[in-house]
């Protein structure tokens, strides 16, 4: 079948539909003929669609005949028996009548319809469907000529085209089904239809479905009008029923109800639908809720009671503001309002408290007036008791009133002065005999930073000792430091006046200004506000200034002799100390430089496997690392003068003798001990209850804190209090230890770039001069210490690490010495047979308690093999004779 410029069809032959086609293709049937017809193109067309048609034209006058046109649009398709031809619009017009007949009714697979008609389905639609419609293929032309009206559904791995008679009739049925039911989840129902959800929700729910039915989008279902009303009733009902007030999202949630749906429900309900009220925020609906008309009654009822039975009644005994004033405010035309409608209080109340007052200030009966006597506790509120005590005609020239949270006072001002002269008075002249001293210490522990800034200022400026310091001003004492702690002055007017007594023991140090913590507002917090309303006055502030400075006048002459010799010794011992300090710095920068090198050989022999290299690991970061930082740590507090709140032995040492410094230096600037075994541990720690890393890091100024507990943290949590934990297994079953992970590269990164701005010296880079006087002082210091040992396990330790720096350079040491490290040492090919033979021998045997290890002779020919210069050229004889014998 062959359609020409118009949808009818006509069956021929198979020859004549070629001579039908040659003679078309002649003719120009195909393309366009005349030249008037590009001006008549060029009318309706854009220039870019022109100059494609010009370019097909030449393309096509050299007398290549085609049946395609330039658009593509001219193309015909044969049937699989070639006895009927389609134009693309022919077909897509077969394809839509065959989809609509009585076979498929609307719904069939693309296959299916292609069969009907003899269409390779295949060649025409699937291949290029897949390769997303090119525009020139021939299915593109074909789904560009499809009708609108039908859809194409690609689910299942096969393409169905669904007509529009289909959704309509698939709406109805699915209408027919909610009506029975009530409603249906969409997800059930585009799964009973075979169809993919979203177009289901697309092109039945959204487009198709009659208005009788409702499409509820939070919980994706389908509904009956006759549902939602039966819903509804049972929504109101279910609220009415209440008799507490309960948010209407979580009532939905329990009762499996749309809860957008009932919001709307509620908010658009009468007040007697629902017997309640509906609170809803327009900023959250998730909080809305619902109030009982009852539960607001007996809201009302019980606040008109106790103001009534109390004369005052609080916002917290009602619901909102407007409530409480709305209610009250009509009922009580003499009541007013306290703060913010904080409180609402009848003039009756105030009357006793008026008479209290007047009492008070005219009588000298009473020492101290607690306005609890006359006013109910609740009223007694630090926001509005001063509201309060104005009303009731306090005049503070006359008396200080001091509130807290639930306690108030007051004091008349005679009392108080009265407290001053007798309590107060030695407790100044105290303060000020220790604070003077106070200061004279602190000055003189500053010297060595005098001496330092003093000596280069007055070399640069050319002054003479005699002239020395003489522009320098007097300093005078800070006020604020200058006053009796808060505390003591309190204790004083406690130990006078028991009454203010009102809780446990006063905290021990609490400065002016400085805030209680919980616990001392629910002790003492009252007598600590009036003596901080009462004293801290600039007449008091002053007095204790003039005894501080008269009494630092007197320490002059004194403090002025004792900092001339505190200066010459302290400058003394800064300089021996900087001194053996820097010496360890370095050893310790070179040793951690030669023992990460082992690390790394380590890493690559087959003798240490992942559990061996996490104990090397460990090893150096407690050890050298550790080191390394602790002294760091020591010098930075010694430089900045800092006090000295932290410990650095390892809980476990604590019984351990350390070797005495000489010159009376810190432990800090011994010398390093390139030669142990084991290395000793470090561990930072400070008095509780806090941790030491934070302490360390607001003990110093600007980074040094930070850099500090950085270096601790890369040294693993085995190092500082707070690095092991408790924390809850994978199964939250039980608790476990976590050690807090070091990391070697981070440490050896960050020591490197810190330790310049931290002690004022720069990282020792180990290069090959440093890195050989090195090995050759531990050599030496190593086999020195073999020489005089005797027992079997030293013995052959010692020998390990000599033979291992000989053979590979590298230092070594250790819990693993007589493990993987001996295995490597075997290994190795400078190390002849008898000699690995010999030390595995005597490994073997301290282990398990063997002859060997009481074999004086083994033992001797060990310590020479150690002691050797280079065991390569050491004669071995004796020991292999040795070993043979055994």
């Amino acid at each position: 079948m062959i359609v020409g410029g118009k949808d009818d069809t006509i069956p021929i032959s198979d020859d004549g539909a070629r001579q039908i086609l040659s003679q078309l293709v002649r003719l120009g049937y195909f393309h366009c003929r005349e030249e008037d017809e590009i001006n008549n193109y060029q009318d309706d067309n854009s220039d870019d669609d022109l100059d494609s048609f010009r370019k097909w034209k030449s393309s096509h006058e050299g007398g290549n005949s085609t049946p395609y046109s330039w658009d593509g649009y001219c193309q015909v398709i044969a049937t699989t028996q070639k006895d009927v031809y389609f134009t693309h619009k022919g077909l897509a017009k077969e394809l839509t009548q065959q989809l609509d007949g009585n076979i498929h009714q609307g719904r069939a697979t693309l296959p299916s319809l292609c069969r009907d008609l003899n269409v390779d389905c295949e060649t025409v639609f699937l291949s290029t469907f897949q390769q997303q419609q090119p525009s020139t293929s021939v299915s593109s032309s074909i789904w560009d000529v499809l009708p609108t009206s039908v859809t194409v559904l690609t689910q299942g791995g096969d393409l169905e085209l669904v007509s529009e008679s289909y959704w309509e009739r698939t709406a109805k049925e699915v209408a027919s089904r909610v009506q029975a039911q009530g409603n249906c989840k969409v997800v059930e129902l585009s799964s009973d239809w075979k169809i993919p959800l979203d177009v289901f929700v697309d092109r039945v729910v959204m487009t198709n479905i009659p208005s009788n039915i409702s499409y509820l989008e939070n919980t994706k279902t389908l509904v009956s009008t006759g549902f939602l009303q039966q819903t509804r009733q049972q929504v109101f009902d279910y609220f009415r029923n209440l008799k507490e007030p309960i948010n209407i999202v979580a009532a939905c949630q329990n009762n499996g109800w749309e809860s957008e749906q009932v919001l709307e429900w509620m908010r658009n309900a009468d007040v007697d639908e629902i017997d309640g009220e509906v609170h809803i925020d327009k900023n959250s609906r998730q909080t809305a809720m619902y109030v009982p008309q009852s539960y607001r009654q007996q809201q009302e009822q019980s606040v008109v009671d106790f103001l009534t039975a109390n004369g005052f009644v609080t916002l917290d005994r009602a619901p909102n503001r407007h409530m409480l004033t709305a209610l009250v405010q009509d009922r009580f035309p003499d009541a007013f309002v306290i703060g913010d409608y904080d409180v609402i209080i009848l003039d009756t109340v105030l009357e006793e408290g008026r008479a209290g007052i007047s009492e008070y200030l005219t009588s000298s009966s009473t020492e101290i007036l607690d306005l609890q006597e006359y006013l109910p506790t609740e009223l007694l509120q630090s926001h509005i008791t001063p509201t309060i005590l104005s009303k009731i005609g306090f005049d503070e020239s006359q008396a200080v009133a001091i509130v807290t949270n639930d306690q108030a006072i007051i004091v008349r001002n005679k009392l108080i002065q009265e407290i001053e002269e007798k309590h107060l008075t030695q407790l100044v002249q105290d303060f000020a005999n220790s604070k003077a001293e106070e200061l004279i210490r602190s000055k003189n522990a500053h010297v060595d930073e005098e001496i330092g800034d003093h000596s280069t200022k007055n070399k640069r400026g050319g002054k003479s000792k005699s002239n020395r310091g003489r522009g320098d001003k007097q300093k005078t004492t800070d006020d604020n430091n200058c006053m009796v702690l808060l505390s003591d002055v309190a204790k004083a007017v406690l130990d006078a006046y028991p009454k203010l007594q009102t809780g446990g023991p006063l905290p021990a140090s609490i400065g002016w200004e400085e805030e209680l913590d919980d616990e001392g507002e629910s002790s003492n917090s009252l007598v600590i506000e009036f003596c901080r309303k009462a004293f801290y006055t600039p007449t008091f502030q002053k007095k204790c200034k003039q005894a501080v400075d008269a009494e630092l006048k007197r320490l002059q002459s004194e403090r002025i002799s004792k900092a001339t010799l505190s200066r010459k010794d302290a400058a003394a011992k800064f300089r021996s100390v900087e001194a053996a300090f820097e010496e360890a710095f370095v050893t310790l920068c070179y040793l951690v430089q030669a023992q990460s090198k082992f690390l790394t050989f380590a890493s690559s022999s087959e003798a240490f496997d992942k559990e061996c290299m996490e104990i090397l690991k460990s090893e150096f970061l407690q050890g050298p690392c550790a080191d390394l930082t602790s002294r760091i740590t020591q010098q930075c507090i010694f430089k900045n003068e800092q006090d000295d709140l932290f410990t650095f032995d390892h809980p476990e040492d604590l019984n351990i003798k350390k070797a005495q410094t000489e010159n009376g230096l810190p432990d800090y600037c011994s010398s390093v001990d390139t030669a142990a075994r084991r290395y000793p541990r470090t561990f930072l720690s400070c008095p509780p209850p806090r941790d030491p890393l934070p302490v360390l890091r607001e003990s110093f100024s600007g980074t040094t804190g930070v850099a500090l507990s950085r270096l601790w943290i890369l040294c693993g949590g085995e190092c500082y209090q707070g690095g092991i934990i408790q924390v809850a297994d994978e199964d939250e079953t039980e608790e476990v230890l976590h050690v807090r992970p070091g990391n070697v590269d981070g440490f050896l990164s960050h020591v490197e770039e810190n330790s310049l701005s931290l002690c004022g010296l720069p990282f020792k880079k180990l290069d090959k001069k440093s890195e050989k006087n090195l090995l050759f002082s531990r050599k030496q210091q190593v086999a020195s210490l073999l020489s005089l040992s005797s027992d079997p396990t030293t013995i052959l330790e010692y020998t390990i690490m000599i033979l291992f720096q000989q053979v590979r350079q590298l230092v070594v040491s250790g819990s693993l010495l007589r493990g993987p490290i001996l295995t490597a040492l075997s290994e190795e090919r400078k190390i002849p047979e008898a000699v690995a033979t010999a030390l595995q021998i005597l490994n073997q045997a301290i282990e398990s308690g063997g002859d060997a290890v009481s074999d004086e002779a083994l033992l001797s020919l060990i310590k020479d093999c150690g002691t050797c210069k280079d065991i390569a050229k050491h004669d071995i004889g004796p020991l292999e004779a040795h070993l043979s014998s055994l």
